[in-house]
């Protein structure tokens, strides 16, 4: 499954714990079913020398759009949480606007965070048999 980008955007509101608004919508080419996949910036130092080298982004959550208006979309978390010590039942991780952490499938998320939006290639492989 390729995946082609369709803009980069911002986090607008938490709506709930499943659930962020997000700065773009229909006139910025945002579709239901886009993927969102909300990232960190993780700085990269040299342990001897404490020099910066650069920055990882690095997946912190993923969201799928469910509703999109002319200016912006709402995008619920389809990211999946390993099961609890006490079930085989994966979860659905959720956001919050907190700082302190709460549980290993809640992730902090703030208004004004990049996200980047994506779209799945609808385009059919070719099959390598040909």
């Amino acid at each position: 499954m390729a995946l082609t980008t369709v803009t980069t955007a911002k986090v607008a509101r938490l709506i709930a714990a499943d659930q962020v608004a997000l700065n773009r919508g229909a006139d910025t080419g945002v579709l239901p079913g886009d993927l969102v996949t909300l990232t960190e910036n993780l700085e990269i130092t040299d342990p001897d020398t404490k020099e910066f080298l650069g920055f990882v982004l690095v997946p912190k959550l993923l969201l799928r759009v469910t509703l999109v208006a002319e200016r912006y979309a709402v995008a619920r978390v389809i990211d999946q949480a390993p099961p609890a010590p006490w079930t085989t039942t994966p979860r659905t991780k959720s956001v919050t606007s907190l700082k302190a952490k709460v549980a290993d499938d809640v992730v902090l998320v703030e208004v004004g965070e990049e996200v980047l939006v994506e779209r799945e290639d609808q385009t059919p492989e070719a099959d390598p048999a040909d």
